[in-house]
């Protein structure tokens, strides 16, 4: 017992936290009013971390026997509607087994971050409108 509390509190292997910490600090300190998460799997975690940050949230796919085409058409409506979508994924998840959520937010959207937080990936996404919108140009040509 005595080395299993010495793990829990000083080895970052038993970390309770996995990252989640990080991410809803994350979100806490660069979310904006009209930014999304989206939820890749039911986990009651999110809704502990997330308490104190005021991020609008959706489960995608809403359940798991989602018909994929219901899935991408909710992203799709979802994106129209905000600035940014925020996404932890859940790779290999009974959820969504075939990752159709990551492989339609890769496809459609602009990959505005990637990092990684222990043993979570966070990804910051904008419709290509909206990256448009906040790019600033640099005055150079790109050519041959």
């Amino acid at each position: 017992m005595i080395t299993g509390l010495h793990n829990l509190y000083t080895n970052p292997d038993y970390s309770r936290t996995l990252g989640y910490r990080e991410v809803a600090a994350r979100l806490a300190d660069d979310a904006g009013p009209n930014d999304l998460f989206i939820d890749h799997f039911p986990d009651p975690v999110w809704d502990y971390y997330l308490r104190d940050v005021a991020i609008e949230r959706s489960l995608q796919p809403a359940k798991p026997d989602t018909n994929p085409a219901e899935t991408e058409a909710a992203l799709n409506d979802l994106t129209a509607g905000h600035d940014r979508l925020w996404f932890v994924p859940y790779i290999g998840s009974v959820w969504d087994p075939d990752n159709v959520v990551g492989r339609w937010l890769d496809y459609n959207l602009v990959t505005e971050e990637h990092r990684i937080y222990d043993r979570h990936q966070l990804d910051v996404y904008r419709s290509p409108d909206n990256a448009r919108a906040i790019m600033t140009p640099v005055g150079r040509r790109l050519g041959i």
